[in-house]
C-alpha cells in the first residue's frame, strides 16, 4: 500500500495485559489492533535451545478459536501467576482431576519444577499422602530422589506426615530411603526421632501405629535387597550410640560392617541371644530329655556335631528323620510347641560375644546341679544351664554312648537284612537351616 515493505504485528490485548509501550515499533511497521479475550492458561513449555530459555505457554481463548501457544513476555502476570497457584495448590491439597488436566499439555515441565524452597509437586503430594498424584508425577517423569533445602525428598516427606501408601509408591519406584537430609538424618533416623519424642499418650496411639507401619515399610524395603546370613562381630559406630556389626551376607557377597539400622531386628537378637545362623548337614540321632527332645545335628560348616532342642529345629528335618529312623522315636512324645523352629540359628559358643551365660558359669551351675542326681529338678537344672541346654556330665555322657550304641546296632542289622527305611533321602544335600 505504502510502496514499500510492510510488517503487520498482531498486537493482542489480553485481559489485563501489559503496556503496549513495551512493544518495538519500526517506521515500517503498521499495527493493526485486535482484541482476543484469554479463558485460562492450560499448559507450559520450555525450549532450552540457545542461550536463553524460552518459555511459552498454551492459551485457552473465549471465543472458540483453537488454543495457542504463546511467549511468556506477550502474557500478563496476572494470568501467568493463576496458573502456576493452580498447579502448587493441586498438589498441596492432592487434586487428582486438576493435576491430570494441566500435565495433558505440561507433563515434561510441571513433573519437574521447584517452588522457592526446592521442593517439588512431589514433596507435596507425599506429604498429604495422595497415592493418584504421587502416581501421576512419577509417570510424568518426576524424580523421585529431588532433595529440596533442607535436604527433604518426597520420601522424608512422606515418611514425617506416616503417609504408608505414598512411601510404597516412591519405594516401587526406587526412592532411596537412605539419602540423608542436611541433619544428616536418613528416612529411617528420622522416623527413629519421631517415634522417640512421641510421648506414650492415649491421645497419640493412632499417630505411634502408624510410624511403626511406616518403620516397618522402611524396613523390609531394606531387608529385602540382601538378606544377612549371620552376625560375626559387633563394635560401636560413627554416631554416638549406635552399633555396628560385621555380617555374613548369603549370596556370597564380602563380609562388610553395616550400621544397626540396617540390619534386621531378629537377626540382631539372635545375636544378643548368642544364636548364630548355620546350615545343617544331616540330624543323626534324638534323645528325650525329661519333657523335651534333643536331636544330634551334623553342620554344614564342619564344626563339631551338637544335641540341639526340637525347637530350634523346622519340622520337616525332624520328620525327615522319622522317616529313615523310625525305631528311633518309639515311646517318645512330642514336647508342646516343638518343630516350630525358624531354621536358622544354633546356639553360638559364648566367647564369641552375645549375652548368653559365660562358659566357667554354665560348667560350673552344670555341676552343681548334676549332683542332685540323673532325676528330678536337679537333671533338670543341670541341662538348662549347659550350653545348647544338653547336660555335659559323665552320667548323661555314658547314658548318651549306651544309646547311640543301640543305634549302631540296629544300623548294622538293618544294612545285614538290606532293608531301607521309607523315605529316606540324602539330608546334607538339602543343606537347610537350622537352631544351634
Amino acid at each position: 500500500m505504502w510502496g514499500e515493505t510492510v510488517e503487520f504485528l498482531r498486537a493482542r490485548s489480553f485481559k489485563g495485559a501489559k503496556d503496549d509501550a513495551a512493544l518495538v515499533l519500526t517506521p515500517d511497521t503498521v499495527v493493526v489492533d485486535e482484541f482476543f479475550e484469554v479463558e485460562k492458561v492450560i499448559g507450559v513449555r520450555a525450549s532450552l535451545e540457545g542461550e536463553d530459555p524460552i518459555v511459552e505457554y498454551r492459551v485457552k481463548w473465549k471465543d472458540g478459536r483453537p488454543d495457542t501457544w504463546e511467549l511468556a513476555l506477550n502474557l500478563s502476570p496476572d494470568l501467568v501467576r493463576e496458573f502456576d497457584d493452580r498447579w502448587w495448590n493441586a498438589a498441596r491439597k492432592g487434586e487428582e482431576a486438576t493435576m491430570r488436566e494441566m500435565l495433558k499439555h505440561s507433563r515434561e515441565l510441571l513433573s519437574q519444577v521447584v517452588d522457592d524452597n526446592g521442593r517439588s509437586a512431589l514433596h507435596f503430594a507425599a506429604a498429604v499422602g495422595s497415592v493418584p498424584c504421587v502416581q501421576l508425577l512419577l509417570a510424568a517423569g518426576a524424580e523421585p530422589d529431588v532433595q529440596d533445602r533442607e535436604g527433604y525428598t518426597a520420601l522424608h516427606m512422606a515418611a514425617g506426615y506416616s503417609q504408608t501408601g505414598a512411601m510404597m509408591v516412591l519405594l516401587e519406584a526406587g526412592a532411596d530411603p537412605q539419602l540423608r537430609d542436611n541433619k544428616g538424618q536418613d528416612v529411617p533416623l528420622l522416623i527413629d526421632g519421631l517415634r522417640q519424642k512421641m510421648p506414650p499418650v492415649a491421645q497419640l496411639l493412632q499417630r505411634r501405629l502408624a510410624l511403626e507401619q511406616v518403620a516397618a515399610v522402611v524396613t523390609r524395603r531394606l531387608y529385602d535387597e540382601v538378606e544377612v546370613a549371620g552376625i560375626l562381630e559387633e563394635r560401636e559406630g560413627a554416631e554416638e550410640g549406635e552399633k555396628e556389626y560385621l555380617v555374613q551376607f548369603k549370596d556370597g557377597a564380602p563380609d562388610a560392617w553395616v550400621p544397626e539400622r540396617d540390619v534386621a531386628p531378629d537377626v540382631i537378637e539372635d545375636w544378643q541371644a548368642g544364636m548364630e545362623r548355620v546350615q545343617v548337614a544331616a540330624v543323626e540321632d534324638v534323645l528325650q530329655w525329661g519333657t523335651e527332645r534333643q536331636f544330634l545335628v551334623q553342620w554344614a560348616d564342619g564344626s563339631k556335631a551338637s544335641w540341639e532342642p526340637e525347637e530350634n529345629l523346622p519340622p520337616e528335618l525332624v520328620e525327615d528323620l522319622r522317616q529313615r529312623r523310625p525305631e528311633l522315636f518309639k515311646g517318645m512324645k512330642r514336647a508342646a510347641g516343638a518343630g516350630s523352629g525358624t531354621g536358622r540359628r544354633r546356639r553360638r559358643n559364648n566367647s564369641g560375644g552375645g549375652k548368653g551365660k559365660g562358659k566357667q558359669q554354665q560348667q560350673q551351675a552344670a555341676a552343681e546341679a548334676a549332683e542332685a542326681g540323673p532325676s528330678g529338678s536337679g537333671h533338670e537344672a543341670a541341662a538348662a544351664a549347659a550350653p545348647n541346654g544338653h547336660l555335659h556330665s559323665p552320667l548323661a555322657e555314658q547314658q548318651q554312648q549306651q544309646h547311640q550304641q543301640q543305634h549302631q546296632s540296629a544300623d548294622q542289622q538293618q544294612q545285614q537284612e538290606g532293608q531301607q527305611q521309607p523315605g529316606s533321602s540324602d539330608a546334607s544335600a538339602r543343606e537347610p537351616l537350622a537352631v544351634r
